[in-house]
């Protein structure tokens, strides 16, 4: 996946923000205002967007695709309505508008990881990857800058990646799990509305 630029990463998390203020403020979510969009970004490669309460930091939801099935202009608009409706938290209200704030993580193309389980954690470094762990219809990830945030060693992330997928922790282990890693590349507001920035974690 090639860098964005800050001003790319900017027009990215405006657009998120306006499909969650969109999704949040009408009885029915219309998607033809977000075409232009869907036909300007026609990469494909993964994409998260997360919402915190602001200024506290905590999370309010996240929504997104490690292995795309539709171009980023589209999935960026169904990450964020996603976000929007986590099922783990209470859906984000019109009221809370001016007291979120939204990031989008853009993800590279996932490498699968093999070898035994010890291999598999020398393989995977906190502060540069993300995981992915798919099993039968179960698949969950954890994504780099959440793993940096926790302070995750590679273990702890795998663990976590199953959790979110419905998973024993240690299902990982498994020969018949399939475990990817993926880097990121993270844009978020300072405030709400306010100017986005481009976190660099490690």
């Amino acid at each position: 996946m090639d860098d964005y630029s800050i001003e790319t990463g900017e027009e990215l998390v405006r657009i998120a923000r306006k499909a969650i203020t969109d999704f949040v403020s009408n009885a029915k979510f219309d998607r033809a205002p977000f075409a232009k969009h869907s036909r300007k970004f026609l990469q494909r490669h993964g994409i998260y967007v997360r919402v915190e309460h602001w200024p506290t930091r905590t999370p309010r939801g996240s929504m997104g695709f490690v292995n795309p099935s539709m171009p980023l202009g589209r999935s960026l608009i169904e990450a964020a309505i996603g976000a929007a409706e986590d099922k783990g938290f209470v859906p984000i209200s019109h009221r809370e508008l001016e007291h979120i704030v939204v990031e989008v993580d853009l993800l590279s193309k996932p490498e699968e990881v093999r070898g035994s389980a010890a291999a598999k954690l020398k393989k995977i470094k906190t502060g540069r990857d993300g995981v992915m762990i798919a099993y039968g219809y179960h698949a969950g990830a954890v994504l780099p800058i959440s793993a940096s945030e926790n302070n995750w060693k590679s273990e702890e992330m795998l663990r976590h990646a199953c959790v979110n997928a419905g998973l024993d922790p240690d299902t990982w282990r498994r020969e018949d799990v399939k475990v990817q890693k993926f880097t990121s590349q993270v844009f978020r507001e300072l405030s709400p509305e306010g100017p986005t920035e481009e976190m660099i974690f490690g």
